[in-house]
């Protein structure tokens, strides 16, 4: 580890250190299939295995030696340390033996010429510089041993003359790095010494007390989950006191959303702040392939410009420096502005995105990156404890990170892979792990559906223990990343799928997310072994998988095996437990010890803010509808008394207003029933794209009367802010309870095993969450004024009430016609 005595002028480092300064060079790397982790261990093994032989039959062989080098770089005292891994004393020299592995087997690694293995090389050649600065004369070895087949291939090295310029440029990298480092924390300092500004000019009403709670608490490391109304101001609060805390600490915050347009909103407030004097680096991640600039989201050197030189490019412009600098100058790089230097520069916008990240105050990005084992950034799981995150609409959490620990394998998805190379000229020979993986699942499905005792099953649940041999999975990993990168250079020249996705690197990166997720696993997680719908059918009715092809042994693509995590909160708490403070806010956390529960948080370090609604209780009309059943085996028979009730709410809104159905299904079942001939109509659509999703929004800003027909927990139900009077009135039709399926039947026993609360926690509290949230588009300011009706029997249920936010007390209306009439004449009245 690098460690910097500013005050001695001392710098103390690492070899590794040493050769990793200046920054990469070169093309984006290539996709290879295998797990750093594994691979590391492997490593570890060839060395130990090679040392103790050496030992056994070289008495003067001396592993692991501690060798230190002291130098003077522009006026800084530099110690540069280092462990060899094996020394032997000759004669009149010594040997220096560098060990290295790879997966690479004889007939490939003994072609291996010292032009080729530049890094190693470099890296002994520091080592025999170092030696010969003590006064003593060296050789060196470079061993490189195959992990597939135990071949050792022997480099000779020589010393370098000339390395004392190439420590001096080096070393003078890292100190440019520092010093431009510790200048900005210098600024940082004073902006904190003067107060950071706050984004807005006033504070709202309770504000200002919920900024200088959370300060106090992020201030002691805490983990705060907080709930506050929608409107409240909760993410200027939150920005406001991380960063104060950040600032004050030499910390950094990330903030996490569910979706992109939250980000948006973090965005335009940390552009008020910037804007009011904050010094900050500010940047968004977006998804790769959405702001990918290639014609297709293909990250090889061979298929994408922006890959080729890209280190070298972004070097040569200093873009991790000049970047800041783009737009307004305010020090916040959207995405906008990210494409536009990517463009101009001819690097790949999310490579430069992340390298960037690791310059910034302020991330602002997807769950993802902070919380699945997956992809976190390296930046936050090196250093947790530098990091204060905000969890933004937290609610939505707990299921995304169950979902992190529920990989799948698909059975027709590995045949599919070995159909495809088994047969080809140049891939033949990476059929194989595609076939293991192919016969693994098929003995699964027969073993554990179709042939047991009670007879046949289409999906089942067990143990790990009895659903999956571990070390059969560890077997076929390992034939994998043993081909990995033979795989991923083969490819270089053109792929054995062509343009359609490749097959191999899923079933790879499939089985490797599988395999990490059975390792970390506890008692929450199950093996669900499952036929997929295509097999459930006579063949008359079956749908043919897109994938399926003659001689293929399963019809449907999810036929095969997963895991299921039904317990987000382990995962969750080897998270917030590392990190030097959390606020998950959201203006739905009830009941509260749901969410304290799931999201794993220690209670000794744990506290529960609440924060009333501020805007007057007046300007929101409660209203539900109890007279009319949403269940899913009753709503078809009161599709009329729905409609009825939509077309007079439709009738007395004067403006703009949304109606939320619980599924995509219900809405087009009522739909027909409606009477709107007189109202404009916005339709909401699976899978909608984000110029169509903005266009539905810029049509609601312009509040011109639309009616709005979209479904709870989708994207126009969350993390959008219309202004003042741009909507009137929300519907719920029925609480938008998860699928019933197998997998939350599961994840019910479990909540009732270890919480006494299986349905509650397992339907109702993420159904009436979506519900909640729909709600709150309505009142955003104290000037608003709007209506929030609820249609369904269940709405009228204690188990569903309890969930919903303290200040809601929706009444029944005796004559919803007459009490929507009263209410938007009252406020024409106001108004007036």
């Amino acid at each position: 580890m690098i460690r910097f005595h500013s005050e001695e002028r001392k710098l103390q480092l690492s070899v590794h250190d040493l050769m990793e300064a200046g920054g990469r060079t070169g093309d984006l790397n290539l996709q290879v299939a295998w797990s750093k982790k594994r691979r590391a261990r492997e490593g570890q093994r060839i060395h130990t295995e090679y040392q103790q032989h050496a030992e056994r039959i070289n008495q003067d062989f001396k592993k692991e030696q501690y060798i230190r080098h002291c130098t003077v770089v522009r006026g800084w005292d530099v110690e540069i340390s280092g462990r060899m891994d094996g020394i032997v004393q000759r004669e009149d020299f010594c040997c220096v033996e560098e060990i290295k592995s790879s997966t690479l087997p004889r007939a490939k690694l003994s072609l291996i010429t010292i032009g080729e293995v530049g890094v190693w090389k470099r890296q002994l050649q520091l080592y025999l510089y170092f030696l010969k600065a003590q006064g003593i004369e060296a050789r060196g070895v470079l061993l490189i041993i195959s992990i597939v087949d135990g071949y050792h291939h022997r480099i000779d090295v020589d010393s370098d003359p000339h390395l004392a310029l190439y420590i001096e440029e080096q070393i003078g990298w890292l100190i440019d790095q520092h010093e431009e480092k510790q200048h900005w924390l210098k600024i940082r300092r004073q902006a904190m010494s003067k107060g950071l500004p706050f984004a807005h000019e006033d504070y709202r009403e309770g504000q200002e007390d919920l900024c200088q709670n959370l300060e106090r608490l992020l201030d002691q490391e805490q983990s705060i989950l907080l709930q506050a109304s929608t409107g409240y101001g909760k993410t200027a609060a939150a920005l406001y006191a991380a960063l104060s805390v950040a600032y004050r600490e030499d910390k950094k915050v990330y903030f996490a959303t569910a979706r992109t347009t939250q980000q948006k909103m973090v965005e335009k407030t940390v552009e008020l702040m910037s804007q009011r004097g904050l010094p900050i680096r500010s940047i968004s991640i977006r998804a790769k392939d959405k702001i990918c600039l290639n014609e297709e989201v293909l990250c090889r050197p061979d298929a994408c410009r922006y890959c080729v030189g890209y280190y070298d490019k972004v070097r040569r412009a200093n873009l991790l420096s000049n970047s800041w600098k783009k737009g307004s100058d305010s020090g916040v790089l959207k995405a906008v502005e990210l494409i536009e230097i990517s463009e101009e520069q001819y690097v790949c916008p999310f490579a430069l995105t992340l390298d960037l990240a690791a310059y910034a105050d302020l991330v602002i990005g997807d769950y993802n990156y902070v919380f699945d084992p997956r992809i976190r950034l390296s930046l936050i799981d090196l250093n947790p404890q530098d990091w204060i995150v905000v969890v933004d609409e937290c609610h939505n959490l707990p299921e995304r990170a169950m979902g992190y620990g529920s990989p799948k394998l698909s059975l027709l998805e590995a045949w599919q892979a070995w159909n495809t190379l088994k047969d080809d000229l140049f891939f033949h020979k990476f059929a194989t792990p595609m076939f293991q993986l192919a016969e693994f699942l098929k003995k699964g499905i027969a073993e554990h559906l179709k042939q047991r005792e009670d007879g046949p099953h289409q999906e089942y649940a067990l143990s790990i223990d009895e659903g999956v041999d571990v070390q059969e999975i560890r077997g076929i990993v390992f034939s994998i990343e043993a081909l990995a990168l033979d795989y991923a250079v083969q490819k270089l020249g053109s792929s054995p799928f062509g343009q359609e996705e490749d097959l191999w690197l899923k079933c790879a990166f499939g089985l490797q997310s599988f395999l990490a997720a059975l390792e970390r696993a506890g008692d929450e997680t199950v093996v669900i072994w499952q036929l997929g719908e295509g097999e459930r059918y006579k063949s008359r009715r079956r749908k043919k998988d897109p994938l399926y092809s003659t001689g293929a042994p399963v019809f449907d693509s999810a036929t095969g095996v997963g895991l299921l995590c039904r317990d987000s909160a382990p995962l969750l708490k080897t998270v917030f437990s590392r990190l030097g403070g959390t606020v998950a806010m959201s203006a739905t956390l009830q009941p509260k010890d749901f969410y304290l529960n799931l999201l794993g948080f220690e209670s000794e370090r744990s506290h529960f803010l609440a924060y009333p609604s501020c805007f007057p209780a007046e300007n929101r009309k409660m209203l539900v509808l109890p007279h009319i059943h949403t269940h899913y085996r009753q709503r078809e028979k009161y599709l009329s008394q729905t409609a009825a009730a939509i077309n007079t709410i439709v009738l007395r809104t004067p403006g703009n207003l949304v109606v939320f159905f619980s599924s995509f299904r219900y809405l087009q079942l009522v739909h027909p029933y409606l009477e709107l001939e007189d109202r404009s109509v916005l339709l909401q659509k699976p899978r909608m794209l984000e110029h169509e999703r903005n266009a539905f929004l810029s049509t609601m800003n312009r509040a011109e009367g639309h009616v709005l027909l979209a479904v709870m927990g989708g994207i126009f139900s969350e993390g959008i802010d219309l202004p003042h009077g741009a909507l009137l009135c929300a519907v719920m039709v029925g609480p938008s309870l998860p699928m019933a399926n197998f997998e939350r039947r599961q994840i019910q026993v479990w909540n009732e095993q270890k919480y006494q609360k299986g349905f509650l926690y397992s339907w109702v509290v993420p159904g009436m969450a979506r519900v909640s949230q729909a709600a709150g588009r309505v009142i955003r300011t104290a000037q608003d004024r709007g209506v929030v009706v609820l249609i369904g029997q269940r709405f009228n249920q204690a188990v569903y009430r309890e969930c919903l936010p303290g200040e809601w007390f929706p009444s029944v209306p005796s004559n919803l016609d007459a009490e929507l009439r009263y209410f938007w004449d009252e406020s024409s009245e106001q108004m007036i």
